[in-house]
């Protein structure tokens, strides 16, 4: 009974001092698919929120020319972009994309691009990073690595997630139902 007075008044005084942090995990999207040598299709999404959307831009690289113009498609959650573009003869290893107004934002942008051979890269840009510069190439194991940083970072650094995981040990008895309960949510 003690310890769970305790615990309580822990909690209180937390959630006194620190304000909710909370986040919607509403990111943009970049696909870039090759649909012949030096051309892609682009598809750009960006999230509407409060029935406006973000304030972040597609900048490509100056070497790149539409074939088609934009087409956009304005959604419920989201406005799409729909394009083809032409890289030419270097195509997009080594090119810089940004995503101007993503700092004065919370979101990031997942960038994806498909090349005819097979290869796939994926990327994320931060509001503290908001470009991506193109690999050549990435295998699926640096895909996967990239995903499960991106997955650790961010249960570690949100602390919603942190203080959900310890009202869970709180409330579940056990260690076999907490991993239950975690994994049920996940």
């Amino acid at each position: 009974a003690l310890r769970d007075s305790l615990t309580c008044l822990a909690l209180a005084l937390l959630f006194m001092f620190s304000p909710a942090q909370a986040h919607e995990a509403r990111p943009a999207y970049l696909e870039l698919r090759e649909t012949a040598s030096g051309q892609f299709s682009v598809l750009w999404r960006t999230p509407v929120l409060s029935g406006k959307r973000l304030p972040v831009a597609l900048k490509l690289p100056d070497s790149v020319k539409n074939l088609k113009e934009p087409i956009e498609q304005e959604l419920a959650d989201s406005i799409v972009e729909r394009r083809s573009i032409i890289t030419g003869t270097d195509g997009l290893a080594g090119a810089r994309i940004e995503f101007p107004g993503l700092q004065l934002t919370i979101t990031d942008v997942l960038v994806r691009v498909e090349m005819l051979d097979g290869h796939q890269w994926t990327a994320i840009a931060r509001p503290a990073q908001p470009w991506v510069d193109i690999a050549a190439a990435q295998s699926t194991l640096q895909v996967a690595g990239e995903y499960l940083r991106l997955g650790i970072e961010h249960i570690l650094y949100g602390i919603d997630h942190l203080l959900f995981i310890f009202a869970l040990l709180l409330l579940v008895k056990g260690t076999g139902r907490l991993v239950a309960t975690v994994t049920a949510f996940t």
